[in-house]
């Protein structure tokens, strides 16, 4: 079977580890290794203790970010007392056990959060602007133009009743790209890149056609 040309990785990774609500910490990732490994200079940076990087080499600072729970859950906060720095260029991998918040982090960013939580303190600087709290139709704008998310569950994801290619068009007119025309040649290029058999007739195809094994192994 054919394989999907490999790029080599020249980012800066890092982790944020969730598991120990009591000092969540970030560490550098050991490419050689895959395991992670104190940043140089430090044993341990604490979310707490992070100091802010320069303001010009970082796209998201997330500060004491607090997301709370319904009353009468076992917690009051889904995280409590975030903090992290992703600078351009870098990957930073948000780990850490069932319920830790990893998605309720991600999600929080991306102003998707259910109606029954919320962001109950803290600041989230989206390229230096704080887009905690943003209106719904300010959000719209920066989402898919200036910051992304992929849901781990396709099918739960995309609308069941719109085709594969009218979806990518759709998130492409919202933002003003392009013409009818030049939007589904963006799309046949898009589902080429991530290695879906058939990208023309896949195009026309709902969701529930892409399904794992879809690309080429």
């Amino acid at each position: 079977m054919s394989q999907l040309p490999t790029r080599e990785c020249q980012h800066e990774r890092r982790v944020l580890d969730l598991s120990d609500r009591a000092g969540k910490s970030v560490r550098s990732l050991n490419s050689q290794q895959d395991v992670p490994m104190p940043l140089k200079g430090e044993d341990t940076l604490t979310a707490s203790s992070i100091q802010a990087e320069d303001s010009q080499d970082v796209a998201l600072s997330v500060r004491d970010l607090c997301v709370s729970l319904p009353g009468g859950m076992e917690r009051a906060f889904a995280v409590e007392n975030i903090s992290f720095d992703l600078k351009r260029g870098q990957i930073l991998c948000i780990i850490g056990e069932s319920g830790s918040g990893k998605s309720v982090t991600a999600n929080a960013i991306m102003g998707l959060l259910p109606k029954v939580i919320r962001v109950s303190s803290g600041a989230i600087h989206l390229d230096g602007m704080n887009i905690a709290g943003l209106p719904a139709d300010k959000l719209r704008g920066l989402r898919g133009r200036v910051v992304s998310m992929i849901f781990q569950d396709p099918l739960s994801a995309l609308n069941p009743l719109m085709t594969v290619g009218a979806q990518i068009d759709e998130a492409m007119a919202a933002h003003g790209v392009g013409t009818p025309k030049s939007r589904r040649s963006r799309a046949i290029e898009l589902l080429t890149e991530v290695g879906l058999p058939d990208v023309q007739l896949m195009y026309h195809q709902y969701p529930f056609r892409l399904r794992v094994g879809s690309g080429s192994a």
